[in-house]
């Protein structure tokens, strides 16, 4: 195994997690025209295991968490619990 996350810890683990787009220095929070934007304002709960992503409605649209591995895999075995 080369890649393992349980989230058993009390925060999202920015080491192994980025939450933003690779796109701009990991700056860029949308693509295009979405609606929705990508952020920090407590969108990223984590609890007994649990990551939860959370999305809310805004003046501007849509706010939510995202995340993405900072570290790329380009061939193996992967396996998720979703």
């Amino acid at each position: 195994m080369t890649f393992n996350e349980d989230f058993n810890g009390a925060t999202l683990d920015r080491s192994a997690w980025a939450t933003r787009y690779i796109y701009e220095n990991e700056s860029l929070d949308h693509l295009n025209d979405e609606a929705q934007h990508y952020r920090d304002n407590d969108n990223h709960r984590v609890k007994d295991g649990v990551l939860d992503l959370v999305a809310s409605k805004t003046e501007k649209g849509w706010e939510s968490g995202m995340i993405r591995s900072r570290q790329t895999f380009y061939y193996g075995y992967f396996e998720t619990r979703v």
